[in-house]
C-alpha cells in the first residue's frame, strides 16, 4: 500500500520524513498485528474498530468533497486520485497511534488499563454482565444498563486520559501559579467577564394590528425620529405609543437569552443613549434605546482557579501528546495492512450505520459538535465515569 501515507495526521508526516523519525514499512514484528507503536502491538481486531469509528467521517468528508454516493462499490472507487479506503486506512492509522502512544505513557507510569485489544474485550463483557447483575438486583448503576463496543472503548479512553492527566499533571505537566495568573488576565475578557447591568427602553410594534409592510415601516419611522430627537420615549409619546424598560443582568440573563435573544444581542452592544436598528422579534418588530450601562467587572480569580487548571492541562496535554506522536517508534506491517479491503469496514453499530433506504443517495450533512463544553458539564462527567 505504497500511496498510503502513514502518520498521525498530515502534518506529522511530513515532519517525520523530514528528520526522519521513521516508519519501518517492514519490520513490525509480528505478522498478526497492523502496527508496532511504541512497543505496543495493533492488533487487527483493534485497527478494524478504529476504521469502524472513522467510517462516517470519511464517508461524509468524500460526500461533502467530491459529491460522492454511498453504495456498494464506494470504498474502492478513485475520487481526485484518492480513495475512501485508503483514506480511511490512514485515519485508523492515525487514532490507533494516539491511543498506543497513550497507553504507552500509562504503562511507564503504572496505570492500570488493558493494552491488548482482547483484554478490552474481555473487560467490556464482564462490565455488560456485571451491568445486568446490578440491574436485576435492584442496585444503582450510573451510565448505561449495557455499552456498545465503541462506547465502552471511549469510555475507556476517556478514562484514561483523565488518569493520564493527573499523573502527568504531578510530573512533566505540572502547572505553575504564574502559568494560572497568566492565563486569567490574557482570557478574562474572553471567559471570566461577568455580564454588564444594562437597562434599555423599547417599543415594540405588533404585526397583528397591522400588515407586516404596515409595522416595518412604522418601526423605521420611529427610529429615525427617536434618533433626531435624541429619546425613544420621546418620539413614542408623540404616537402615544407604550414605551416598556427591560433589565439586563447576570441574574435574568438566562430568561434573556431564551425569550428575548435578539433583544439581549443588541442590550450586550448598546451604549447609554444609543438607539438600535429596528429588530425583528416574534410578535413584530422593535427598537431600542440604552439610558444605563453599569460594567459587570469579573470574576475572581480564586473562584476560577480549578477551570482554569482544567482548562490548561487540557492544552498542555494536547500539546504533549502531539510531540509524544511525532516521536513515536512506529512500524507498519505492510502485508497485513494490505489484506485489509473494504469488506472489512463494519457499521459501528445500528445507529451510526447508513440504512439500506439511503444506500446509493447522497448522505446528509450532519453538524459539527460543540467543540468547547462548560466546565462544569465537564467536570460533572468526569466525576460520573469515575463512579461507574
Amino acid at each position: 500500500m505504497n500511496k498510503l501515507a502513514v502518520a498521525a495526521g498530515t502534518a506529522c508526516l511530513l515532519a517525520i520524513m523530514v528528520i526522519g523519525i521513521g516508519f519501518d514499512r517492514g519490520n513490525a514484528t509480528s505478522a498478526a498485528s497492523i502496527a508496532v507503536v511504541n512497543g505496543l502491538d495493533v492488533a487487527e481486531m483493534e485497527f478494524k474498530a478504529a476504521m469502524a469509528q472513522e467510517r462516517i467521517t470519511v464517508i461524509q468528508a468524500f460526500q461533502s468533497k467530491h459529491g460522492a454516493v454511498y453504495g456498494d462499490a464506494f470504498w474502492q472507487q478513485t475520487f481526485d486520485g484518492e480513495t475512501p479506503l485508503d483514506v480511511l486506512k490512514q485515519r485508523a492509522l492515525d487514532r490507533v497511534i494516539r491511543i498506543k502512544v497513550q497507553q504507552a505513557e500509562a504503562l511507564r507510569l503504572g496505570i492500570d488499563t488493558p493494552i491488548e485489544y482482547g483484554q478490552f474485550v474481555t473487560q467490556w463483557k464482564q462490565e455488560n454482565e456485571r451491568r445486568k447483575a446490578a440491574v436485576q438486583a435492584d442496585e444503582v448503576i450510573y451510565g448505561p444498563i449495557e455499552f456498545s463496543e465503541d462506547d465502552y472503548y471511549r469510555h475507556m479512553m476517556s478514562n484514561l486520559a483523565i488518569e493520564l492527566k493527573d499523573a502527568l499533571g504531578a510530573d512533566k505537566l505540572s502547572l505553575q501559579a504564574s502559568e494560572i495568573e497568566s492565563f486569567y488576565h490574557t482570557n478574562r475578557d474572553a471567559h471570566f467577564k461577568k455580564t454588564d447591568r444594562v437597562t434599555i427602553r423599547k417599543v415594540v410594534l405588533p404585526i397583528s394590528h397591522s400588515s407586516q409592510e404596515t409595522a416595518r415601516e412604522a418601526a423605521e419611522a420611529l427610529r429615525a425620529d427617536a434618533e433626531q430627537r435624541g429619546s425613544l420615549a420621546e418620539a413614542a409619546a408623540a404616537r402615544n405609543w407604550i414605551v416598556e424598560e427591560q433589565r439586563f443582568d447576570e441574574a435574568a440573563e438566562r430568561n434573556n437569552r431564551k425569550y428575548f435573544a435578539d433583544i439581549t444581542e443588541w442590550a450586550d452592544t448598546l451604549a447609554v443613549g444609543e438607539i438600535s436598528d429596528v429588530i425583528v422579534v416574534p410578535d413584530g418588530y422593535a427598537v431600542l434605546e440604552c439610558i444605563a450601562r453599569e460594567e459587570g467587572g469579573y470574576v475572581p480569580q480564586d473562584e476560577v482557579e480549578e477551570e482554569i487548571r482544567f482548562r490548561l492541562m487540557d492544552l498542555k496535554y494536547e500539546e504533549w501528546l502531539a510531540a509524544a506522536i511525532r516521536d513515536a517508534a512506529v512500524s507498519i506491517h505492510e502485508d497485513a495492512l494490505a489484506r485489509i479491503g473494504a469488506d472489512k469496514v463494519r457499521e459501528r453499530n445500528a445507529s451510526e450505520g447508513i440504512p439500506r433506504n439511503l444506500r446509493g443517495m447522497p448522505l446528509p450533512a450532519y453538524g459539527m459538535q460543540e467543540a468547547r463544553r462548560d466546565f462544569t458539564q465537564r467536570q460533572g462527567e468526569r466525576e460520573r465515569w469515575r463512579c461507574i
